[in-house]
């Protein structure tokens, strides 16, 4: 609780009577098991530490762990360990951890979500700045005929475009574009449109002092004077 991942019950108004207040964590003498418990006469429910947590849980039976197990699991998904070595290692159900790694997922799509409505580009006083800007598709998905617009287009593709500032990697921001189904043997949707583009340009780097990248000319046909006043067109 001290580093903030669990946050502590003591002082809440209780969850299950919406009335009292919830008292410090203690050990109970039956079980040895650290709970809160509500002061209220009336309520004087007893409360996990892991109540209504988004990651930990209090499940009884085969997916029922300690919080200590718990939270072994969560530290060896951050390293990015298999979810099948996982559970080799730890002995825990295969569905406790795949719920963990489920709401880890969306734990942190929440805080992509929270922390886009503040991101902002460009620099300070004039100071001009670089933004990449790169689309990527991850995923493909067929249409159901009776689904499709076009019975020749039924490949749906997930394609985001992504924006971060060059030397601050915390800037990252991804959008999910829409792109029209194609036939099902295309390589992919293809680049952005600039209808697409457009608005997010608009939103995200018009007027904030970032440096626009043209296309460099390599290649340019050039007409040449001989002096023999012939003409002729190089490169």
């Amino acid at each position: 609780m001290n580093d903030g991942l669990m946050p502590t019950w003591e002082g809440a108004i209780c969850p299950f009577c919406s009335k009292g207040k919830v008292g410090p964590l203690q050990t109970r003498s039956c079980n040895g098991l650290p709970r809160c418990r509500c002061r209220r006469f009336g309520c004087q429910k007893y409360i996990t530490p892991q109540h209504l947590h988004p990651l930990f849980t209090a499940t009884r039976g085969p997916e029922g762990h300690s919080l200590g197990t718990q939270a072994a699991v969560l530290l060896l998904r951050l390293a990015n360990v298999p979810l099948s070595s996982i559970h080799l290692v730890t002995d825990v159900n295969h569905k406790a951890i795949e719920r963990m790694d489920h709401n880890l997922c969306l734990l942190r799509k929440s805080y992509v979500e929270k922390t886009l409505k503040s991101m902002t580009f460009g620099g300070k006083k004039n100071a001009w700045q670089d933004v990449e800007v790169d689309e990527s598709v991850f995923d493909k998905k067929l249409i159901p005929l009776e689904e499709a617009f076009s019975p020749a287009k039924t490949m749906m593709w997930e394609q985001w475009v992504g924006m971060v500032q060059r030397g601050k990697p915390e800037s990252l921001v991804l959008i999910r574009l829409s792109p029209q189904p194609t036939k099902p043997r295309s390589p992919g949707p293809g680049p952005i449109k600039k209808c697409d583009w457009k608005p997010i340009a608009d939103q995200w780097l018009k007027d904030k002092q970032v440096w626009v990248w043209e296309l460099p000319t390599y290649v340019k046909m050039k007409k040449v004077v001989l002096p023999n006043q012939k003409r002729l067109t190089v490169k």
